[in-house]
């Protein structure tokens, strides 16, 4: 694309489409956004609507063959981030920015089917709903919103499909609340979310790195314990085991869209993957969702580290930024202070005593 291009898609995306219809031109072509929220639970619906809820060996035949369907669907539908994963001749060693975008188009590649015929399945829900009307949008999500919550609840359980997916009412409560702000249109910025203790959240002394998200449900599927919907309210097993009730805040960042290697404070701070939607909601391990990034000091002989389970994460160059961390803690307090509500508070570091200033 021609930096004009480039520019316009990051500010306004949806009217840069619109505009490159009309290019061609397409007449009678109805552009909406669709909510995050909503197309990943399109999505939980239609990774579930293909279950067959029957044991293997009390039923022969079709049923059998579906279960062998499930397993292979599953197996297909998990894509592992973790920080050694397998390597590619053709591509570059692995730890370069450039390894991880291209083992990520190699995923991509092996599910652009299931993505193409999940978007038909959400056209063809919307054009079948007769309660959907584009003059009145937010209306429509509404229901659709309802709708799909309350398919996914009705899907029967089996030790295969646990109780993760259902949506508890306190769970349902969340959603429609990033629903009411995600049906937003794109203007050059975008969300990110995290549920913790802003006590506890600091990239110093130790140089640390923060779990976010794109979106409350991704890893929904295979890495609930990194889905934020998990850390914001109680009531998956393993989370339970640790913490009978969540304490933690629910963030939600809204930051300006920024591209790779852009110098812009953004890109210093953070690590964005660039992982379609569709793949995150099954994604596992480490490097799938975005973080914070380490200072140079990385490259410090004896440096600890501490919020990645990677060994050696100096040796990953997309998780190193080009600032201190004294620079990093500052630009992360200032994403603090905004969401506070404090924009117009300074934040100094005090190298010194290694002491944060708030003026």
């Amino acid at each position: 694309m021609s930096p004009t291009d480039k520019k316009e898609l990051l500010e306004h995306e949806l009217l840069f489409i619109q505009k490159k219809i009309l290019e061609v031109p397409l007449t009678d072509v109805n552009i909406i956004q669709i909510p995050r929220v909503l197309y990943d639970l399109f999505n939980i619906y239609y990774y579930l609507k293909d279950y067959s809820y029957y044991e293997v060996g009390l039923f022969y035949g079709r049923k059998r063959n579906l279960l062998q369907v499930v397993q292979e669907k599953e197996e297909l539908l998990k894509f592992n981030f973790f920080c050694v994963e397998h390597k590619n001749p053709n591509w570059n060693n692995i730890g370069t920015y450039d390894w991880y975008v291209n083992y990520t188009k190699d995923l991509y590649n092996r599910v652009f089917k299931n993505i193409n015929e999940l978007n038909t399945f959400i056209i063809v829900s919307l054009n079948s709903d007769s309660d959907f009307n584009l003059t009145n949008i937010t209306s429509a999500y509404d229901i659709i919103f309802n709708q799909i919550i309350n398919n996914i609840n009705e899907k029967p359980t089996t030790e295969r499909l646990s109780e993760t997916y259902k949506i508890s009412d306190e769970k349902k409560l969340v959603l429609r609340q990033v629903l009411d702000f995600e049906i937003q249109q794109s203007i050059g910025e975008t969300i990110l979310y995290r549920g913790a203790s802003f006590n506890y959240d600091m990239l110093y002394p130790k140089l640390h790195s923060l779990s976010l998200n794109n979106s409350m449900l991704s890893g929904f599927v295979h890495d609930f314990t990194a889905c934020t919907l998990n850390y914001i309210t109680p009531g998956h097993l393993k989370y339970k085991d640790g913490r009978a009730e969540s304490s933690n805040e629910k963030i939600k960042w809204i930051i300006k869209k920024f591209h790779y290697n852009d110098s812009s404070d953004e890109f210093s701070l953070l690590f964005i993957p660039p992982i379609h939607p569709f793949m995150q909601l099954y994604c596992d391990g480490e490097l799938w969702h975005p973080r914070t990034k380490f200072g140079i000091e990385i490259d410090s002989p004896g440096t600890r580290t501490s919020g990645i389970l990677c060994k050696g994460p100096e040796n990953i160059d997309y998780l190193k930024s080009t600032k201190n961390i004294n620079d990093l803690t500052i630009l992360y307090l200032n994403l603090v202070l905004k969401l506070i509500h404090l924009e117009h508070v300074q934040v100094a570091f005090y190298a010194k005593d290694q002491k944060i200033l708030i003026i």
